[in-house]
């Protein structure tokens, strides 16, 4: 959605949202056909997380220029970086005031009224739900179609028609899902189970707007494509599965022990069907940290020990002090049995970004690249070896520098490397992994111990696992060798991107459609060990083994060969012996 679609959505809007048919006809009343002032507005007073505004006196008013705000405008989209402070100036300042003067506002500014109607639609759903929030955007947007009669010396990002989305607005041209008026049908694989979803009580799923944004938003972004499926059912009698819905904002705070004990516990509480069929309820976790206990919730009595868990995570992360502390000890722990991995949620406009700098393998200058390093030593609250990464830096071909704010920078960078480096977190999994696939850089996985969403795609055609304590120059000559087949892996990477991507276009190749693929088994997960190798390669199998194995004498971890006697593309001591006997190199 852009700006030429609003007059289109506003029409649907009156037809659909209470109270929205009335406002084409205010704003008329009070946006100047004409000419945009735009100039001081309203006695506000200063707010310290607000950068943009400036108190003139500490015990005085304080004017709110436009062009402020069109100056904080233009440097979120140029930047493309998060500015603080937004929701708390809000919520303190500037909604309370505008919504008592929301008339003088439009005919004072009306580019600047409706901009900041729009950066407040989750500030609004927060306060007084969700039908405030598509009133709220009914109005902006009719404020969006009438001011490009009324051309305005201040520049807002929004009413640019070309504008698809930055930090303040991440998910922009998703509102009307999000908002409820876009009536999609979300296709399920053909086999799925029948899904009821839980309607909770509003506390664990308070304001889906305010969840809806970052890579942990998978939580909501499932619960609404699933409530908008094809395999969903409204009859608890007849489904196959239930879905619970909980985001992570919804209050685990820091103590995890405490808050599944009790707030927890209360939840599985109020699901009316899980003490008869806790095996066929799902829970969703979208991070590393799981807001439970994990050995009482999956031990022999744990409530949780047959249901079905989908998370980006496989090996859970316990810590030994509340989440945040200084001090932290904190480990992996094991990974439960009904376990499906699904991948962390792209924000709309880093989706666009990154396909926007998605170059063929021809037009790409750099070989290797990682935005995300940090110091020389050992990093992280578990154990981590971007360290390693160091050894790397000035090597030709290879841009490996530290983490840049300007995501538009960075998806440059990513869309004009080859191969992208995707080593482990505090969790075995990273985000990085689904922002490589959607700007086509191959992506290095260097997590030995990382479950991979959907092992049924064939990832050793568009991916390769190496051993996260080897990145050095084995590494690097193993790259040169594979520089030869890029194009057919990038076109691989390409190929099948969408399997990961929360915005795809084609509904037979989505996170959901992949995630009901692996359900219509009767909900217990199938962890991919058993067609999963530990490391893979895509090309010439032998030649990693003589670089890894025969340079060192080193025995490599990976598995046994396969019951057929092949090795595979598997890094296995087998393979390595039988390759070195005949050479002279160990």
């Amino acid at each position: 959605m852009t700006l030429e679609d609003f007059p289109n959505w506003l029409e649907l809007w009156t037809q659909l949202v209470p109270g929205a048919r009335g406002s084409l006809a205010l704003v008329k009343n009070y946006v100047p056909a004409d000419k945009c002032r735009c100039g001081p507005f309203g006695p506000l007073r200063s707010h310290p997380d607000f950068g943009f505004v400036h108190s003139f006196h500490e015990d005085g008013p304080l004017d709110l220029p436009w062009d402020r705000l069109a100056q904080m405008d233009l440097l979120v989209q140029e930047s493309m970086s998060y500015v603080g402070g937004r929701r708390d100036f809000l919520q303190t300042w500037f909604l309370p005031y505008v919504m008592q003067n929301w008339q003088e506002a439009m005919l004072e500014c009306p580019h600047g009224t409706a901009f900041l109607m729009l950066i407040s639609l989750d500030v609004m759903q927060d306060w007084m739900g969700i039908n405030a929030a598509r009133s709220f955007f009914a109005v902006s947007v009719a404020l969006g179609a009438l001011v490009q009669r009324a051309p305005c010396h201040l520049k807002f990002s929004v009413l640019d028609e070309r504008f698809t989305g930055n930090s303040f607005f991440p998910n922009f041209d998703r509102l009307p899902f999000l908002l409820g008026i876009e009536h999609v049908q979300w296709r399920c694989h053909p086999e799925s189970p029948k899904v009821f979803v839980y309607e909770v009580d509003d506390r664990w799923t308070h304001c889906h707007l305010c969840a809806s944004v970052g890579m942990p938003a998978s939580d909501v972004w499932l619960h609404l494509m699933l409530s908008a499926s094809t395999c969903r059912t409204s009859f608890a009698e007849e489904a196959d599965m239930f879905f619970v819905p909980r985001y992570r904002q919804s209050g685990a705070g820091t103590n995890y022990t405490t808050w599944y004990r009790t707030e927890f516990m209360q939840l599985l509480g109020e699901l009316k069907h899980f003490p008869a069929r806790p095996q066929d309820h799902i829970f969703l976790f979208p991070e590393e940290f799981w807001p439970i206990v994990v050995d009482d919730a999956f031990g022999p009595d744990g409530p949780l020990r047959t249901s079905v868990i989908l998370s980006p995570e496989a090996w859970p992360v316990s810590c030994s002090m509340p989440v945040g502390a200084s001090k932290q000890v904190c480990a992996h722990t094991p990974s439960p049995p009904g376990l499906i991995v699904i991948p962390s949620f792209v924000d709309s406009y880093r989706r666009l970004e990154l396909r926007k700098h998605n170059r063929p393998v021809s037009q790409r200058r750099v070989l290797l690249c990682f935005l995300g390093l940090e110091g020389t030593g050992r990093s992280g609250t578990t154990e981590n070896y971007r360290h390693l990464l160091h050894a790397l830096v000035g090597e030709p071909g290879v841009h490996i520098e530290a983490f840049l704010t300007n995501y538009r920078e960075y998806a440059q960078v990513m869309g004009n490397s080859i191969f992208c480096l995707i080593p482990k977190g505090i969790g075995t999994w990273t985000h990085r992994l689904f922002e490589a696939m959607l700007a086509g850089c191959i992506p290095i996985i260097l997590s030995d111990d990382v479950q991979l969403p959907f092992p049924d795609l064939p990832w050793e055609t568009f991916s390769l696992k190496w051993p996260m304590r080897r990145v050095d120059q084995r590494l690097m000559r193993y790259l040169r060798y594979l520089e030869r087949i890029a194009p057919e892996l990038k076109a691989s990477v390409d190929k099948h991107a969408c399997w990961f991507d929360y915005h795809s276009e084609d509904h037979e190749c989505t996170p959901l459609f992949g995630l009901t693929r692996q359900l219509r088994s009767g909900g217990m997960a199938d962890d991919g060990s058993s067609a999963r190798e530990r490391f893979w390669v895509p090309w010439r199998p032998e030649i990693v083994w003589h670089i890894l194995a025969c340079t060192e004498c080193m025995e490599p971890p990976g598995r046994e060969p396969a019951s057929d006697g092949s090795a595979g593309s598997d890094l296995s001591h087998a393979g390595v012996q039988a390759l070195c006997a005949g050479t002279n190199v160990c």
